[in-house]
């Protein structure tokens, strides 16, 4: 997600008030990300906290829902979330989500 907004992790780093080292065992999943410093983490890159779980493997297994999805469509579901959470204003937002919901609707009866 940082490096999709652009953000220099020793920026990051130093923002977070963490050593560059401990960044990347945080990126790496190898350290737990603390609540506190997820909300921090948030603000800096504008995103949503939900984002910071998409694509998470329990187990060593997808979980139920990806594994209905195909790859494809479970990259673009990511791709479109990260997309809409940048967008800040909520009349934009709400426009998207009725034209989503009407193209889920009706937009592929063309298509049969």
């Amino acid at each position: 997600m940082r490096l999709e907004r652009g953000v220099d992790p020793k920026v990051l780093a130093r923002t977070l008030g963490v050593t560059t080292a401990r960044l990347e065992g945080l990126e790496a999943g190898k350290e737990r990300l603390p609540a506190e410093m997820m909300r921090r983490v948030s603000r800096i890159l504008r995103a949503q906290p939900s984002e910071f779980f998409c694509g998470l493997v329990e187990e060593g297994r997808e979980s139920a829902k990806e594994a209905a999805v195909p790859a494809s469509v479970a990259d673009q579901e990511q791709r479109l979330l990260a997309g809409f959470a940048r967008i800040r204003d909520a009349r934009s937002r709400e426009t998207i989500l009725a034209l989503v919901a009407a193209y889920a609707e009706f937009g592929d009866l063309e298509q049969k």
